[in-house]
């Protein structure tokens, strides 16, 4: 060390002179401006000088100090409890604890365990979060510095319990990428109801059943839930007959919900028997079935515009379902490059489309009646009617 009159140092012991001030070496890291002073009772170094100099890092532990580079990542992850000022670290205090006004008593919800605590001690952060009412992290940080805001823990933290309780959301997941490529390959069912409008059948519910690979609607009016059982095996027998001779398919998949019609003993064992799989969707996720979902809407969209437009009343609804059903099949579906429901079910081309014999729902029907049936030669003829759909054969 090259020795150059130096300045007292105190705080060591008693005020000791300096003998000189150099330059010293420790592992490799070089220390300019070191004093040097004999009569010191320890040799003191500064560590925020060391790992200014040496761009290393002193680590503290309980058996001792060690000098390492230590990968950013890590502290990400760390909490930092003091800052550097004029060379001496100051210990940052935490601020008074707050303390919350409410609790949640969250038993019911959690069998009877204990409610999951809410923090009343945070970050100064934290508490700002919790005084704007929760915000989102991009709304606050924007806030943040027009406001002179302390900053969020970072992104690594954990999440707010107070949000994560408030505000939760089911994601309904992406689309399926599942490729359909025959009829019958899925079948999607559900039922729609009650309506308060009772029919001359008394029915209030119906019965959809979509096929995923055309986008042919099948419905069925039904006075009671209970039925879609006995009706959904009905249907799968009866269209399993017509395609025997129209390329052989069968049923393969069938998804519903977990509604009780659907998940009986007799339902299930009629698809073990035909070796149909049943898809039921989770609980609270009709996503999962999205397809028929929509349908229902589609069929009562048009069943509204049709009793509205014909001026037909509401309880003949069934009639105006069927008739919406009978339309939409014939109908091009932009999902599906503008094929027609009903000709990719019976595997027609699309340039053999009939519909010459439609008519506006609710117009005047006249039926010409057979000799036998009309009373007198000078009565009339025909009967007067109101038109309200199709037969579907």
């Amino acid at each position: 060390m090259a020795k150059r009159p130096g300045p007292k140092v105190a705080g060591i012991a008693n005020s000791v002179n300096a003998s000189g001030v150099g330059t010293v070496t420790i592992d490799s890291v070089k220390l300019h401006d070191t004093l040097y002073v004999p009569e010191a009772p320890c040799n003191l170094v500064s560590i925020s000088k060391m790992t200014q100099k040496s761009k290393r890092h002193i680590i503290f532990t309980n058996d001792g100090v060690y000098m390492t580079a230590v990968p950013e990542a890590v502290f990400k992850s760390a909490r930092k409890i003091g800052s550097i000022d004029n060379g001496l670290y100051r210990l940052e205090i935490l601020p008074k604890k707050e303390t919350a006004m409410w609790t949640v008593d969250l038993d019911s919800q959690l069998n009877n365990e204990s409610a999951i605590p809410v923090p009343t001690t945070k970050d100064a952060g934290d508490i700002w979060h919790a005084r704007l009412g929760h915000p989102g992290r991009a709304s606050y940080e924007r806030l943040m510095s027009r406001a002179e805001l302390p900053e969020l823990p970072t992104a690594h933290t954990p999440t707010c319990q107070t949000c994560a309780l408030s505000k939760g959301k089911i994601h309904k997941g992406s689309i399926s990428t599942t490729k359909i490529r025959a009829p019958l390959e899925l079948i999607q069912v559900d039922i729609c109801g009650s309506f308060r409008y009772h029919d001359y059948i008394d029915s209030k519910y119906f019965l959809t059943i979509m096929d995923k690979y055309s986008s042919f609607y099948a419905v069925i009016p039904l006075v009671k839930k209970s039925q879609a059982t006995q009706e959904l095996k009905n249907w799968i027998l009866r269209t399993e007959t017509h395609f025997l001779n129209h390329g052989g398919y069968k049923v393969c998949r069938v998804r519903t919900d977990n509604g009780g019609e659907f998940t009986s003993k007799i339902l299930h064992e009629f698809f073990s028997e035909r070796g149909i799989t049943h898809e039921l969707t989770v609980p609270h996720s009709s996503s999962q079935n999205g397809g028929v979902e929509r349908a229902h809407g589609v069929l009562q969209t048009k069943m509204r515009s049709l009793l509205l437009g014909g001026r037909v009343p509401p309880y003949l609804w069934s009639e105006a379902l069927l008739c919406a059903a009978y339309l939409h099949n014939r109908l091009p579906i932009l999902g599906k490059q503008g094929k027609i429901p009903f000709l990719c079910w019976n595997d027609i081309p699309n340039d053999k489309i009939k519909l010459k014999h439609l008519r506006t729902f609710g117009c005047a029907a006249y039926i010409t009646m057979p000799e036998a049936n009309r009373d007198g030669k000078l009565l009339p003829n025909s009967l007067k009617g109101v038109m309200v759909g199709y037969d579907s054969d």
